[in-house]
């Protein structure tokens, strides 16, 4: 991170997302200006760590049984700065492409 103040923000979203109920998998302490990589399952859409952008070493887990419903959540945050959509479906794949609102990183593997 750049400063030890913007790591303790990242560090206090990510205490509040576990406070209101996400299940932390891994890292979520900061040292300093470093920031452990965080993953997040399951954060609750109302914490911060959902609504806004974390600029940070942060990634946050949701599973769905309706992948466009999926998509969906994904455009429903203020900002859409990166998404990321891996799966072996290409027609999923031109889905997410047609419809995510995000700067978008996309990978389709064919087995």
């Amino acid at each position: 991170m750049i400063s030890k103040s913007l790591a303790a923000i990242v560090e206090k979203s990510v205490n509040e997302a576990v406070k209101a109920g996400a299940k932390l998998l891994v890292g979520s302490k900061q040292r300093g200006a470093f920031m452990e990589p965080t993953i997040l399952e399951d954060a609750p859409f109302d914490t911060d760590a959902r609504k806004e952008e974390i600029l940070g070493p942060v990634i946050l887990l949701y599973s769905y049984n309706d992948f466009k419903e999926a998509v969906k959540e994904a455009n429903n945050t203020h900002y859409g700065l990166q998404a990321s959509a891996f799966m072996h479906d290409l027609n999923k794949a031109f889905y997410v492409f047609e419809h995510i609102e995000v700067a978008l990183c996309l990978r389709y593997r064919k087995y």
